[in-house]
C-alpha cells in the first residue's frame, strides 16, 4: 500500500497540509495481477474482501478524515505515470527481482 496526498507530512514527499475531518486519506493498493480485472480495478472477489476490511475503517476515521480513498493498482503493471512503489516497499523490490 502506497499512502500519498495530505496525510503524508511533505518531509515525506507527500503535500502535507492535512485537517482534521476535512481531508481524506488517499492510497495505492499494490495487488497481484491475478487479482486485478483491469488496470485500476480490483476483481469483485478482492474488492468485497477491502470493502469487508476498509469499510469499517471509515466508519472509525469518520472523525478524522472526510474518506478513504482505495486505488487498486496491478503491482507488475501499474498505468504509465503511476509509482510501482518505492525501493523500500516488498512489492517494489518483489517486482525487480530484489531479495529480501
Amino acid at each position: 500500500m502506497l499512502v500519498h496526498g495530505s496525510c503524508l507530512p511533505a518531509a515525506y514527499g507527500g503535500k502535507g497540509g492535512f485537517a482534521p475531518g476535512f481531508s481524506d486519506f488517499d492510497c495505492h493498493l499494490h495487488l497481484a495481477s491475478e487479482r486485478m480485472r483491469g488496470p485500476r480495478e480490483a476483481d469483485l472477489e478482492t474488492a468485497l474482501a477491502l470493502q469487508r476490511v476498509f469499510g469499517p475503517l471509515q466508519r472509525e476515521a469518520a472523525a478524522t478524515v472526510s474518506a478513504i480513498q482505495l486505488i487498486s493498482v496491478d503491482a507488475a503493471h501499474p498505468p504509465a505515470g503511476w509509482s510501482a512503489g518505492a525501493p523500500a516497499d516488498p512489492v517494489w523490490r518483489a517486482h525487480r527481482g530484489h531479495r529480501g
